[in-house]
């Protein structure tokens, strides 16, 4: 198995996160969150899994952190991951002008 890091979106619901805990929160429309996540493959380059992660935090030298944000970088150059359609990627829908 290989992974390596993506940028995944996927529409975050006010109204189910704060649902039971504060009703000014749950009336704000829903919003699109994208996000950089570890993306794991099997043996034949398929996507089967991901993890959020935040893969910036707490690293024990510069060196690694330096490597771990070269990799990041990469994520930039593949097609967005649908999290909400996983392991689909994001098309941005356009909108119809209304005659």
């Amino acid at each position: 198995m290989k992974w390596n890091f993506r940028i995944g979106t996927k529409i975050f619901s006010y109204k189910e996160t704060f649902k039971d805990t504060d009703e000014k929160l749950t009336k704000r429309p829903d919003e699109r969150h994208f996000s950089i996540i570890e993306v794991y493959y099997d043996k034949d380059d398929n996507i089967i899994a991901y993890g959020e992660v935040n893969p910036l935090n707490n690293w024990d030298n510069m060196k690694d952190l330096k490597g771990t944000y070269d990799l990041i970088g990469d994520a930039f150059n593949k097609p967005i991951l649908d999290l909400d359609n996983f392991p689909n990627e994001y098309k941005k829908l356009k909108l119809k002008k209304l005659l």
